[in-house]
């Protein structure tokens, strides 16, 4: 039987006394670190930067200014009245094209918040070309349009959408853009065989896993998302070390090949980013 008068607060060694409100403190500081952690990522994922990119060819391409956005993902961080402010920023900058490098949409997105950025698409006065990403056609089926519907609501707001294919844009650069590898895909060597080497080459494909190839095959500038800048650090890290995705976020130049990894205008099913932000990206290319 336990005996309380033989634990009185007097017997505890002053030294070993709670005291008090000290339990609390530790708590405290745990929230409160949580709370600006949360705030900040949050912030990250939902405010869109800029980011800008400048490099020098001895090609005879003139000047090119490059717009790319990725991994929009509607209806996490931007709905389609959201995207369509973005568009008005990008639309701003003057770029001779703008590239949507995948995963426009996601399995939950709806069809209202696509047609609403669809259309955005269709204002601009800056020509948009699209590539599909691994999210686009869906995996689950559940959502309120497919991949067809998709695919015409581009079409019709005059995006031109890029399916292993490529298109000269004003007879000084091409942009070759390649399906997803998630799907059975045309050989790149194939796919570039009937370039003209003289001019700038851009390659966009959606996932960063063959950047050596793309620039052994001779593409001047490659451009992918997928990542999100590895979103949730320090998740978005263990498909590069494992070798699965040839960069996280920022450049990677293989010899004469600029490699840009986007971390994405918005992110995948968690509305907060650490460790990187949401952006859209702005790349001039200085010709002779």
């Amino acid at each position: 039987m336990l005996h309380p008068e033989r634990y009185r607060l007097r017997d505890i060694p002053e030294e070993d006394r709670q005291k008090p409100g000290g339990k609390y403190i530790g708590g405290v500081i745990a929230l409160t670190a949580t709370a600006l952690i949360l705030t900040g990522a949050w912030f990250c994922a939902y405010h869109v930067f800029r980011s800008h990119y400048e490099f020098n060819t001895v090609k005879n391409s003139g000047n090119i200014r490059i717009a790319l956005i990725a991994d929009s993902h509607l209806g996490v961080t931007l709905d389609g009245e959201r995207f369509a402010r973005q568009m008005e920023r990008i639309d701003a900058e003057g770029a001779d094209v703008l590239i949507i490098d995948g995963d426009f949409v996601d399995d939950d997105s709806s069809r209202s918040d696509m047609e609403t950025a669809c259309e955005a698409l269709g204002r601009m006065k800056t020509p948009v070309y699209y590539v599909y990403g691994n999210h686009d056609r869906g995996y689950y089926r559940y959502r309120d349009f497919d991949g067809l519907y998709l695919e015409k609501c581009l079409r019709d707001n005059g995006v031109t959408i890029l399916r292993d294919s490529y298109e000269l844009v004003d007879g000084r650069f091409y942009i070759v853009g390649r399906e997803d590898r998630s799907w059975e895909r045309t050989e790149l060597s194939t796919l570039l065989g009937p370039l003209d080497r003289s001019k700038y080459i851009i390659v966009a494909d959606h996932q960063p896993g063959e950047f050596e190839e793309e620039a052994k095959q001779g593409a001047d500038l490659v451009l992918s998302g997928h990542t999100h800048g590895g979103h949730v650090w320090p998740s978005g890290y263990f498909g590069y070390w494992f070798g699965v995705n040839d960069g996280i976020w920022g450049l990677y130049d293989h010899g004469d090949t600029h490699c840009i990894v986007t971390s994405g205008i918005s992110g995948w099913a968690i509305p907060f980013k650490t460790g990187t932000y949401s952006e859209y990206v702005i790349i001039d290319i200085h010709g002779t």
